[in-house]
């Protein structure tokens, strides 16, 4: 079996903005799940977004991670391999690198479905792809981009002429609405 390297490890970690674990109170135990309800988060600082992309406290992630789901995830458990071993959430599993390690290839859960305004529908690789392009949206003030600019092909490129595209008064809106291929 293959193992993952400590950096593939944390810029896996990185990507789905994940760096930290929700602990219950000692003596309190998870109930089964029901729909409906209301969930109580207490959180020990301010959040600085609500919006995953411009997230950078520890406290934020962990607010996010406590009510979206991410492409692969962590299990919350107090045993300490566990929790640092990477698991699908919205992948079916964390996948095998190709190419010499630079290709990972996600495959997404069937039945996984993301709450449209047209209405709720499968989840689809462009809705992961518009994701990591918002990063370069400068209006958001995304953290992370620094981390994914040199580590995915086309991402550094895709900034620039978005950053440029801003600078000459036509926007950022065409480039982050629709999800397109990054350029090789």
């Amino acid at each position: 079996m293959h193992h993952m390297t400590g950096i593939t490890r944390l810029a896996l970690a990185g990507l789905m903005a994940t760096t930290g674990i929700l602990a219950l109170p000692h003596g309190l135990a998870a109930q089964e799940g029901q729909p409906g309800g209301t969930l109580r988060i207490l959180g020990t600082e301010d959040l600085d977004h609500f919006d995953p992309t411009s997230a950078a406290l520890v406290t934020t992630n962990n607010f996010l991670r406590a009510t979206t789901r991410q492409l692969i995830s962590y299990a919350a458990s107090t045993d300490e391999l566990v929790r640092v071993t990477p698991a699908g959430d919205l992948a079916t599993e964390v996948p095998q690198p190709t190419d010499d390690g630079l290709t990972y290839t996600f495959k997404l859960r069937r039945g996984a479905q993301w709450n449209a305004p047209s209405g709720a529908r499968q989840i689809t690789s462009a809705d992961f792809e518009r994701g990591v392009k918002r990063m370069c949206n400068p209006a958001l003030g995304s953290a992370a981009l620094t981390y994914y600019t040199d580590l995915i092909t086309g991402l550094a490129a895709f900034c620039r002429r978005l950053r440029r595209r801003g600078a000459d008064g036509r926007g950022h809106e065409g480039l982050c609405q629709k999800a397109t291929t990054l350029p090789a």
